[in-house]
């Protein structure tokens, strides 16, 4: 995954930095995202959110970026993440 993926950032989508009520994992990609990605994250999700969940926070599904569909407003406002891959 790691020379799939170019960076991770998290979005708040609702609440703040402090107090999160929803957030999402969006995956900035070299490439468009391959199935193999898709597939590896889409597993993450469905783990992470039940986690997130027991926590009272609403884990939305990921969002990829890629140079394709890039919103470089999007991009400034989202939190940059150290990646565990």
């Amino acid at each position: 995954m790691r020379q799939k993926v170019h960076k991770l950032k998290l979005g708040i989508e609702s609440g703040d930095r402090l107090e999160p009520v929803a957030a999402r994992l969006y995956i900035i990609t070299k490439a468009e995202p391959d199935p193999e990605t898709q597939a590896w994250f889409g597993d993450w999700w469905g783990e992470a959110r039940k986690v997130a969940e027991g926590e009272g926070l609403e884990l939305l599904p990921v969002h990829y970026m890629s140079p394709d569909n890039f919103d470089v407003e999007l991009y400034d406002r989202i939190i940059e993440i150290q990646s565990p891959l």
